[in-house]
């Protein structure tokens, strides 16, 4: 149940859709079923199943598609994941026409995630949807890259690192 940890808390609006909702104290719950249910078999390289931490499929897609329908970010807004992993936040974000750009530190996570971006590039590109864009870096250097974010996808534990002024 979404909403039981300290990154969650108060994290979604009380009303999403149809979906069914629990109030526990002042916080709301949302009750989502199946998202761990879709394997990312064929959508990424083999080399990438190695990443420790890869978002659920069914989960980032759900994320990305809650995000656009309750308004946080639009078509055209840049999305920005500060550990971006092997871009599997970039695979869900592009097909709804959201621009993403992905930091990951370690190089061997860099090349994997350029390679599950050229899985579909022609796909992107011959639907004029945005190719995500993944940097090396440290996030620890984010504040210039952040400014031009309209949202981020993360892990909840880094809740608390926002960058001072910033929202959302």
């Amino acid at each position: 149940r979404y909403g039981e940890t300290p990154g969650q808390i108060g994290a979604l609006p009380v009303e999403i859709g149809d979906m069914p909702m629990t109030q526990t104290n002042t916080l709301p719950h949302i009750e989502v079923h199946g998202l761990y249910n879709d394997s990312w078999q064929g959508m990424i390289t083999e080399d990438s199943f190695a990443h420790p931490a890869k978002y659920a499929r069914g989960l980032i897609f759900w994320i990305v598609r809650t995000g656009l329908e309750q308004g946080w970010w639009k078509v055209g807004d840049v999305i920005l994941d500060p550990f971006s992993g092997v871009a599997l936040g970039g695979l869900a974000c592009a097909p709804y026409g959201l621009q993403f750009i992905g930091v990951e530190l370690e190089e061997k996570f860099v090349a994997m995630a350029k390679a599950n971006i050229e899985l579909h590039r022609k796909a992107y590109e011959q639907t004029s949807k945005p190719v995500p864009i993944i940097i090396q870096g440290d996030s620890r250097e984010l504040a210039s890259i952040i400014q031009q974010a309209s949202g981020g996808i993360t892990s909840p534990p880094y809740i608390d690192s926002a960058v001072e002024g910033t929202t959302g």
